[in-house]
């Protein structure tokens, strides 16, 4: 798969598999959603503190959850249902995120950083959950496929919607 067209014809096949483009598109918006949410936070510490050293509590807050939790969540994931994980992951993701609009005065920005640490700590169940369901979704020979669109797809989420771009 080198060029356009075979890439192309093989999302056709993915997306010909129910349950691979329910979770396609739900990362999409999944994807869209997290950067959207760590743009938002790189904002308004920067806007309610004007610190770098506010910044960079943000990013440790952020990275801590992952060098903590990554290593133990996929024991626990691979124990419980995926598709649930998934989406309850998800969803609390949303519900933390609701509590940045309580947030008016630097005086919170302890608030910022738990709403930080929390949202990324839900992202250490949600893929792992997501790495190992896709084998089940696709099967062996899509695997690849399926796996290469995946990160497209969030590498193009990324590029449109971080604060990176």
């Amino acid at each position: 798969m080198t060029n356009g067209t075979n890439d192309s014809a093989g999302l056709r096949e993915l997306l010909r598999i129910p349950d691979f483009r329910r979770l396609w598109f739900a990362q999409i918006i999944s994807d869209m959603g997290d950067n959207l949410t760590f743009v938002t936070l790189l904002f308004l510490v920067q806007r309610l503190t004007g610190s770098t050293v506010a910044l960079a509590g943000l990013a440790i807050s952020v990275a801590i959850p992952s060098l903590v939790f990554g290593l133990i969540s996929g024991v626990y994931v691979d124990r419980w249902d995926r598709r649930k994980v998934m989406i309850v992951s998800n969803v609390l993701q949303g519900v933390v995120v609701l509590g940045l609009v309580w947030i008016r005065s630097a005086d919170l920005i302890w608030l910022i950083y738990l709403i930080a640490f929390t949202h990324a700590a839900l992202e250490t169940l949600f893929f792992p959950a997501k790495n190992a369901l896709l084998p089940h979704l696709v099967g062996k020979d899509n695997l690849l496929a399926a796996r290469s669109e995946e990160r497209r797809v969030g590498k193009e989420c990324r590029s449109r919607w971080s604060p990176y771009h």
